[in-house]
């Protein structure tokens, strides 16, 4: 039985929506969600300045609040280890400026050719001697959160595909929907989707 288009438009954005509450529900459930969301990925550069919510600590497996609050605590308290993670931040704005000079003149290449950041960083974090194990642990926790940018890549490829020169005339809303349906391995739950509808008798 053919469908208007209001029908698909509808249908799609109660699809899109039930599949966006079951990921909210999933990812509040997530290991380290209140960390990849707090300001605290600040302290993989600034140990030494930042704090961290220690509720956000109990995800990490191993990684006991008390030895944490002592560790930081003793590395506030090291200038050689202070002064080993304001080297850092020098080093990584140094890189960000050289960056930012040779976008400007289109040298891709050389960019490429510079040391990459999260090396530096997890240089660092490697030098910090054994006494230092739970914050090198949440560290680790929060370096390895987001590994790479194929999601958006993909998110891209798939809006051209969604939004192609025939569906042109595709709402901002049903295009939404569409990218939520389209980039999720979550499914629909129809059942409960067409018993939350009104039949239509067929003519």
């Amino acid at each position: 039985m053919p469908l208007s288009a209001r029908t698909v438009h509808d249908r799609t954005i109660m699809m899109a929506n039930q599949v966006e509450e079951m990921q909210v529900k999933d990812i509040y459930a997530a290991p380290f969600f209140s960390l990849a969301l707090d300001e605290s990925t600040d302290f993989i550069t600034h140990p030494n300045e930042c704090s961290l919510n220690t509720a956000d600590l109990s995800y990490i497996p191993g990684v006991s609040v008390r030895d944490f609050e002592a560790e930081v605590a003793d590395l506030k308290a090291s200038d050689m280890w202070v002064n080993k993670f304001k080297s850092l931040n020098e080093d990584l704005e140094r890189i960000a400026r050289q960056k930012a000079e040779l976008a400007s003149k289109h040298m891709w290449t050389e960019m490429k050719n510079l040391q990459p950041e999260d090396q530096l960083i997890i240089k660092t974090w490697n030098a910090l001697p054994v006494t230092y194990h739970t914050l090198q642990r949440v560290s680790i926790a929060v370096l390895t959160m987001f590994g790479s940018t194929y999601a958006c890549e993909q998110s891209f490829s798939d809006l051209k595909n969604i939004k192609s020169n025939l569906r042109s005339r595709l709402t901002d809303e049903s295009l939404n929907a569409c990218m939520k349906l389209n980039l999720t391995k979550y499914q629909p739950d129809y059942k409960a989707i067409s018993k939350s509808m009104q039949h239509q008798k067929s003519h």
